[in-house]
């Protein structure tokens, strides 16, 4: 199955960002559209936390993680509960797309001891992270979509109902303080079990979202 969606409902192919769910891969982790082109994503790992070396931003093992902006490929897996964040846009020098991707816990950032200073850290690195991508790029091709999360009253655990509207509610809102308005949500949130991982094809616009 697969979605595309223009966020802006622009005709231009430029802002078309793409959403396959699922895309089934080789055994080299390629595509089968093209399997040509191997995908080498930098890894965003939520169970690692901050890794300066590569320029992930952190408040600690399975807290928040939020890439550095690049023009590289980028991935983060296991999104249960878990929200996420793309924000792309192109880069005003080099014409080339460029990117960003978060995972955060909304149990670390509305529950764990330390709120709302956990809020507060992540909203902060968010807001600092696409105030970048806003200023380095045409203001034209800017986009910001967010997916994943669980909202599922018959999970075992119902106040994971109001955590994730409550965590859209903040992500809609920091985002608007930036670029004036709310991201788009291309991917509901999860229903039971499972997760979702997830690879952003920075050049090509693309989002790959994978369900086991």
């Amino acid at each position: 199955m697969s979605l595309e969606k223009n966020f802006f409902e622009q005709e231009s192919e430029v802002l078309k960002l793409r959403v396959d769910i699922p895309l089934i891969r080789t055994q080299e982790g390629q595509s089968p559209e093209d399997e040509k082109v191997p995908l080498d994503p930098l890894w965003v790992d939520f169970r690692y936390g901050e890794d300066k070396e590569k320029g992930i931003k952190s408040d600690g093992i399975e807290t928040f993680v939020i890439s550095p902006i690049s023009e590289r490929d980028l991935f983060s897996n296991e999104y249960i509960n878990c929200t996420g964040i793309v924000g792309i846009g192109r880069d005003k020098i080099t014409g080339k797309e460029i990117a960003f991707l978060s995972h955060q816990d909304p149990d670390y950032l509305l529950h764990r001891k330390g709120n709302p200073e956990n809020l507060k850290k992540f909203v902060e690195e968010f807001k600092k992270t696409l105030t970048e991508l806003v200023d380095r790029s045409d203001e034209e091709t800017v986009e910001v979509t967010l997916f994943g999360g669980n909202d599922d009253p018959l999970d075992s655990l119902p106040k994971k109902t109001s955590d994730y509207v409550n965590v859209v509610q903040i992500l809609n809102e920091a985002t608007k303080d930036i670029i004036g308005y709310k991201p788009t949500i291309v991917m509901g949130p999860n229903h039971g079990e499972g997760a979702i991982d997830v690879t952003v094809i920075v050049q090509e616009r693309k989002i790959i979202i994978e369900n086991y």
